[in-house]
């Protein structure tokens, strides 16, 4: 497949600094139109021999010269308006356009057109067989036969002789008839003329009649409704005399709130008589505990009515002094008047507590010493008395609570009927109003008129140039078909096909060496790799992350060449990497590194080996590889699905900085799931020109199917002017490249850190 299977296919790799290249013997040259052709040509001949054969004869024969009669209708986008001095345009103006065009062309027209040309009796020049379509409807008139006519006006419109269209950037609708006889043609277009008027001048007529008739039924029908909603707002005002209940919903509030005081009132009295009770009660029994007392002291002191006004005043203006401290500066001197006032009242609060103290001490002692029982049946009678009453208290508070309620509800009915009757009352003023626009707006002047009838010209022959134009269509169209033939394939070739076809991000891009110097390709690929690097840290908050899978497709689409300078890079800049040859079935990655791994290989684990025994080391240090053998299937089924691997690849994750494992294609084989599960990120390889959409997104597909996280795609082999950085290989002639420094010790360079 071209140069692109010539690249998959080959696995030479060269090593310049460490960093590990694809190499490629043909390159992939440019796919251009001249390519294109040289490969498409018969394509290119063959359509442009058909095209040719079949237009040229046919423009030959039935293309004839004819005279051009034309009449124009306009359509003012913008009339003035005669009520309010502006002016009235037509939203979608040129399908508005489009769609009188149509109606010109209807049965309704045609009709017409067929009725006032047999009244005036056409006569022809032309024979009666001749192959002109407006001609045959000629002969059709002068002998007086209308059966087909308005078919024949079809045929005409459908051959182009007759064409009724919009024209550009104007305001005009022409008809246009071509016709050897230029009288009888300037005649059909006057035709066309006066009977699509006839009817538009009926229909906006008709249409604005419809209008008022509309608006006329709505207006009477809003009246109805004002007046039953008028008369239910009568009804119900009827039991209070107004539709205002405010005033008497606020005397009603009032008289509850009169009436919880004295409940309160009450209840404090009937507090402090069994107060007494209980004192004497105690008396009587000649001890009385310290928590009784206790008990007695704070039911008492609470209960004091100054006491309890002062405590909620506390409460309140705590409760303000925050909300102001939210909303005022800490040295706005309303905070300070604030926060003495609040003091003032803490003081005042406390030096009633103190009162109410020394008040119960002294009820305390002069109880104590009259512990007479008729007093204390006194006491319990007017306790008795007390609790009668504010049971009749709250009995008429529930009662006048439930009126007030009702109250409200019927205020909120009124208020409701109230608001659609407003509501009416606008509408019925809108329809009013229309009804008066749109009386005087029917005096304006119409947006539809005749703009000139019919006149004619000459129709020259255009036989040369339609020739000339298949010929040279035939030419384009036969390109056309050579290009889209090369290039309809679902290989992708630049990152814009990955992002628009698959929706993945990519991470980076490798350069082809096609149209590269030699000499400057491994710094431009070195730069790449960089580039890769550096992108996947910054696309996951600054880290990359600690478990690599590095996978693809298909193969031969530059998965290991990845793995292998993503380590590299990443052990360059001095973090401690671990690179496995996942690829059990075909691993590359001693060969690219040029390691010996003759009895070394991750089925070694299967026999109890440890990792430090079968680590190889690269020349990069901080880069250990663990290498593998082609294995056989049951040899791989049971390492990939030991129950270990798991842990085993976490462990080794926290000796090293990063492990990237390089797996076999995820379409090849069901290792690289198994892989990709095990980490914590996956990146895809594909290769320009080689990859295809369909494998892509399957391979993504199944991914997302367990879950994995797809950090993006590298796309290698992509040409110079399409990589991330098309601008780096011509900056790479305007420096000079520093190859050693000696001045300083190696110790004192500082490398950024990448996370």
């Amino acid at each position: 497949m071209n140069t692109l299977t010539k690249y998959s296919d080959n696995h030479n790799l060269a090593q310049s600094g460490g960093m590990v290249y694809p190499t490629n013997e043909d390159g992939d040259p440019a796919l251009n139109i001249l390519t294109a052709v040289r490969k498409r040509w018969k394509i290119l001949l063959f359509t442009m021999i058909i095209i040719c054969s079949i237009g040229l004869p046919a423009v030959w024969m039935f293309i004839k010269p004819f005279y051009l009669a034309t009449a124009a209708i306009r359509v003012a986008p913008v009339i003035s308006s005669i009520l309010f001095g502006g002016e009235e345009g037509i939203p979608m103006y040129r399908n508005y356009m489009y769609t009188q065009a149509d109606l010109i062309t209807s049965d309704r027209v045609l009709q017409r057109v067929v009725d006032d040309l047999s009244d005036k009796n056409i006569k022809l020049m032309e024979e009666a067989k001749s192959r002109d379509p407006v001609t045959a409807v000629r002969n059709k008139f002068s002998k007086n036969n209308s059966s087909d006519l308005i078919l024949l006006l079809r045929k005409a419109i459908a051959d182009n002789k007759l064409t009724v269209a919009p024209e550009d950037k104007t305001e005009l609708i022409k008809i246009s008839v071509k016709s050897s006889n230029p009288s009888n043609a300037s005649k059909i277009a006057n035709s066309f003329v006066q009977a699509y008027m006839t009817i538009v001048a009926t229909e906006e007529l008709k249409d604005g009649d419809h209008k008022l008739t509309v608006l006329e039924d709505e207006r009477r029908v809003m009246a109805e409704k004002i007046e039953r909603q008028r008369k239910t707002l009568n009804d119900m005002a009827q039991e209070f005399g107004s539709v205002i209940l405010d005033n008497r919903q606020q005397m009603m509030m009032n008289h509850l709130a009169k009436l919880q005081e004295k409940v309160t009132e009450l209840e404090l009295e009937r507090i402090v008589l069994q107060t007494k009770i209980d004192l004497h009660s105690s008396q009587k029994e000649k001890t009385i505990t310290p928590e009784v007392m206790a008990k007695l002291r704070h039911d008492f002191i609470n209960s004091d009515l100054m006491v309890q006004t002062t405590t909620s005043n506390v409460a309140n203006l705590e409760q303000v002094l925050i909300t102001a401290k939210q909303h005022l500066a800490p040295t706005n001197p309303e905070l300070a008047r604030k926060e003495s006032l609040l003091n003032a009242l803490k003081q005042r609060l406390e030096e009633l507590r103190q009162q109410a103290d020394k008040n119960f001490d002294e009820m305390a002692e002069k109880e104590f010493k009259e512990s007479d029982m008729l007093e204390i049946q006194e006491y319990k009678y007017k306790l008795e008395q007390i609790s009668l009453h504010q049971q009749q208290l709250r009995d008429m508070l529930v009662h006048e609570d439930s009126k007030t309620i009702e109250l409200g509800r019927k205020q909120l009915a009124m208020q409701d009927v109230k608001e659609q009757l407003d509501n009416s009352k606008d509408m019925y003023s809108t329809i009013q109003k229309r009804i008066g626009e749109l009386e005087m707006e029917r005096k304006r002047l119409a947006r539809i008129s005749v703009a000139y009838l019919a006149n004619t010209a000459p129709y020259q022959d255009r036989r040369m140039q339609y020739s000339l134009a298949i010929t040279m269509g035939s030419l384009v169209f036969g390109l056309g078909l050579a290009l889209i033939t090369n290039k309809l394939d679902l290989r992708l070739k630049t990152p814009d096909d990955i992002t628009k076809r698959i929706g993945v991000r990519i991470i980076g891009t490798t350069t082809s060496r096609d149209k590269i110097k030699k000499a400057m390709w491994p710094r431009q690929l070195a730069d790449d790799y960089h580039s890769i690097c550096i992108n996947l840290g910054l696309m996951n908050n600054c880290t990359i992350p600690n478990k690599l899978v590095i996978s693809s497709a298909s193969p031969r689409e530059g998965k290991s060449t990845l793995a292998v300078n993503l380590a590299t890079n990443l052990a360059k800049i001095g973090k401690k990497v671990l690179l496995i040859d996942g690829d059990l079935r075909k691993p590359d990655i001693a060969k690219y590194l040029k390691l010996d791994n003759k009895g070394k290989g991750m089925h070694q684990l299967l026999a109890d080996f440890k990792l430090r025994d079968l680590l190889l080391y690269s020349d990069v240090p901080g880069l250990s590889v663990l290498t593998a053998e082609p294995c056989d299937i049951s040899i791989i089924n049971r390492l990939i699905h030991h129950k270990n691997m798991v842990e085993f690849i976490n462990e080794i994750s926290r000796i090293f900085d990063h492990v990237i494992i390089d797996t076999p294609p995820v379409l090849a084989a069901v290792d690289a799931l198994l892989w990709a599960s095990m980490v914590d990120g996956v990146i895809l390889t594909s290769l320009a020109g080689h990859t295809e959409t369909p494998d892509l997104k399957d391979t993504i597909e199944r991914l997302k199917q367990i879950n994995v996280n797809l950090l993006g795609i590298v796309l290698s082999n992509v040409k110079y002017n399409q990589i991330y950085y098309p601008y780096g290989y011509g900056y790479y002639g305007k420096t000079n490249v520093i190859k050693d420094v000696k001045q300083e010790p190696a110790d004192n360079i500082v490398i950024p850190e990448v996370k």
